[in-house]
């Protein structure tokens, strides 16, 4: 992690501290959350989901997609 300086409007500020408060987290986290998902658009290489289709505990994790799906995607599902 990485400390990084921004400035925000009062009005901004305000949205910010309701958000984290309505939700239950920091303002940081917020500010990451609000960053990262504007962002996202941007990156070159498409970001898989967490879980993708069906495993036995029902979740695979984003790195073991491509292995997963050697294994056992059947594509007359």
């Amino acid at each position: 992690m990485h400390k990084t300086t921004v400035y925000f409007s009062d009005e901004l500020r305000q949205r910010i501290k309701r958000t984290a408060r309505k939700d239950g987290l920091s303002e940081a986290e917020v500010i990451r959350a609000a960053v990262y998902s504007y962002t996202e658009a941007l990156v070159d290489e498409p970001l898989w989901p967490e879980s993708f289709g069906i495993a036995e505990s029902g979740r695979i994790p984003a790195e073991k997609l491509d292995e997963w799906k050697a294994e056992n995607w059947n594509p007359d599902w």
